[in-house]
């Protein structure tokens, strides 16, 4: 990343592309993998990502970032099924990482830095915030009462 676009102005980076890089990727990378523990979501939303970059945002000229989303997407799909609830598989470490850098990775490629922001952050608080409703409602829970199985106990007065 040596140039970043902000408001339609071009900055040049110099000596911090380097850092810039890494920053991004780290940053994509850990977003996506804080999804590891959602049954199913951290596929979805990969999948969802790489296709949408695939076909709409991605000029044809920018071949190989979109033969990094054509290689990033069968091994998503084959591993959906194992993923979706109730989840048979957990990926935890490298395995929950490695989507999100591929995100990363197919950004710096192709340049489109602004779209997987808002691709990855917004999807990301809306499927957060829907699914925690409904396994509330599964679980029969009020979203502003205390649970009850985790309530502070009463201290013993007879100590």
């Amino acid at each position: 990343m040596h140039t970043l676009r902000v408001s339609g102005e071009i900055h040049q980076l110099g000596l911090w592309s380097i850092p810039a890089t890494v920053l991004w990727l780290v940053v994509i990378s850990e977003f996506i993998r804080l999804f590891d523990g959602l049954d199913g979501i951290l596929v979805c939303i990969t999948i969802g990502i790489v296709l949408l970059q695939y076909f709409y945002v991605l000029p044809f000229e920018e071949g190989y970032a979109r033969a990094l989303c054509f290689c990033t997407i069968p091994p998503l799909l084959g591993l959906l099924p194992w993923r979706l609830y109730p989840c048979r598989i957990e990926l935890r470490g490298i395995g929950a990482f490695l989507p999100g850098f591929m995100i990363g990775a197919i950004t710096l490629v192709g340049r489109e830095k602004a779209f997987t922001t808002k691709a990855v952050v917004l999807p990301g608080i809306v499927f957060i915030a829907v699914f925690s409703l409904f396994c509330l409602w599964l679980l029969e829970q009020h979203l502003f009462l205390p649970s009850r199985k985790k309530s502070i106990p009463k201290p013993d007065p007879a100590k």
